[in-house]
């Protein structure tokens, strides 16, 4: 998903772990190094609402984590190594600051999300299967494999 979505305009860094399709606007959304985005979530950088189009950039942080079935409105800012759990709503500009937990709809302050979620946190980055292919905490569903780069 990451050369795709470069393509059509995203900053997208490196080893970062896409599970998703519904994005709006490549062009206005950021995803830096390591973040990983769930089966399902949504970013999307534009709404209609009391007759007003809203259009803002969507910013992803680096070791962010965006769960599955969440959704992320026009503005929505993760710092880095944050979280937004599984079917949580960031609202339009919201900011969910480095190293935060959010879950709910709308997301609220929590102290941690899943077990699987926080190992994959605490993880992420680092190399633990001796290649480059993503690592992926038992019965976890967040992640995809990629197979390792050719030489």
């Amino acid at each position: 998903m990451g050369p795709y979505l470069r393509l059509l305009g995203a900053r997208v860094g490196p080893d970062v772990t896409i599970a998703t399709s519904l994005i709006g606007l490549p062009a206005l959304l950021r995803i830096d190094r390591d973040a990983a985005i769930g089966y399902g979530a949504v970013l999307r950088s534009w709404q209609v609402a009391d007759g007003w189009v809203t259009v803002a950039p969507i910013t992803i942080g680096e070791r962010a984590f965006v769960g599955a079935g969440a959704v992320c409105e026009p503005g929505a800012r993760l710092g880095p190594g944050s979280a937004l759990g599984e079917q949580s709503v960031a609202g339009p500009d919201e900011a969910v600051p480095a190293g935060a937990r959010r879950a709910g709809s709308p997301a609220r302050p929590v102290t941690s999300l899943s077990p699987s979620v926080e190992a994959m946190l605490r993880t992420r980055g680092r190399r633990t299967t001796g290649g480059r292919g993503s690592w992926s905490p038992p019965g976890s569903h967040w992640c995809c494999w990629r197979p390792p780069h050719s030489s």
